[in-house]
């Protein structure tokens, strides 16, 4: 797992404060999330009521109980978007019958009762662990961990609160002559009543389920951080990898220190070995070139270039003279 790839930031937070950022990162990837999510959620609709007909009651029971397998397509896309890689349609395609097929008996017996089952999802399918090693791990993680029941409750609520909700926003746009009372759009005595039921329920649960799967992620990203101290492993590790782009400044600085000093001790050994004319032209020549060669002394030193420093240049082979 390649911590520092992470797209959002990893710190300790509160439980809520957890489940908000689930609730963000799923409107965030919203486009993935719900393609994977329908690309699941619908062939199984339309499957389910072939199946089932004339009883399409049972249809809302049955996508109930499927619950936990439908949830691995959106922890999929969420596990591999977090790191800034984003899973196509070949590819969710490609990975399905491995997610759907892992664990699913207990998925859908024992587990399908587990108020915590977006916080404990990922410990299945992005672990892999199983058997014993599974539950010390979900108490590992149940530790001081309180958020993850009220999710799936509160979560519930909405779904029921969604569902209600589309239900009166259709009555309240009926026109007047159609003669239907609220409580007709609740009944499902007739195939036409029972498909409406369905497609009513269907909202509800893609409206709110992969949010809910986003906040149990998030929860299960929170409590690892705080137990394995990820704020503080991305932090050093970032600080490790700058220090290494940076270790080649100091290694060139020096370089250049010891080839300037290099050169400034062949001007000084040249200029050593060079006698003085005492007088004539031959001194003035000598004068010259020993200003020449200090004036590339001193660009090659970065010297300031002002015009001090070019009259100090130009007059101390005189100085030297008097």
């Amino acid at each position: 797992m390649e911590l520092e790839a992470v797209t959002t930031v990893l710190r300790p937070r509160r439980h809520w404060e957890a489940m908000d950022l689930g609730f963000a990162l799923a409107r965030r990837w919203w486009w993935p999330l719900y393609r994977a999510w329908f690309l699941l959620l619908l062939p199984l609709t339309v499957a389910l009521h072939l199946l089932c007909y004339p009883h399409l009651w049972l249809i809302p029971l049955l996508l109930w109980w499927l619950k936990p397998l439908l949830d691995r397509a959106p922890l999929y896309i969420l596990s591999h978007t977090l790191f800034g890689e984003v899973p196509g349609i070949r590819q969710t395609l490609r990975v399905l019958p491995g997610l759907l097929s892992r664990q699913a008996l207990w998925a859908l017996t024992l587990g399908r009762l587990d108020p915590a089952r977006s916080f404990h999802l990922p410990v299945w399918q992005l672990e892999h662990l199983r058997g014993g090693a599974r539950r010390r791990r979900q108490r590992v993680l149940d530790a001081k961990q309180k958020g993850a029941a009220w999710l799936t409750f509160t979560c519930a609520h909405f779904e029921l609160i969604a569902d209600l909700g589309l239900v009166a926003l259709v009555w309240l746009l009926l026109p007047d002559f159609v003669r239907l009372d609220f409580r007709d759009l609740l009944e499902d005595k007739t195939v036409l009543q029972q498909l409406w039921i369905n497609l009513v329920e269907l909202f509800g649960l893609s409206l709110i389920e992969p949010f809910y799967v986003a906040a149990g992620f998030t929860l299960y990203l929170d409590r690892r951080t705080w137990l394995e101290a990820w704020d503080i492993e991305i932090g050093f590790r970032r600080l490790a990898r700058r220090l290494a782009s940076s270790a080649a400044t100091p290694a060139l600085l020096l370089v250049a220190v010891l080839c300037l000093g290099l050169s400034g001790q062949a001007l000084a050994a040249d200029g050593e070995t060079t006698d003085q004319p005492a007088t004539g032209p031959d001194c003035r020549e000598w004068s010259a070139r020993q200003t020449r060669r200090w004036q590339a002394a001193a660009y090659a030193h970065r010297l300031p270039d002002s015009p001090a420093m070019q009259e100090l240049c130009e007059q101390w082979p005189r100085h030297f003279l008097d």
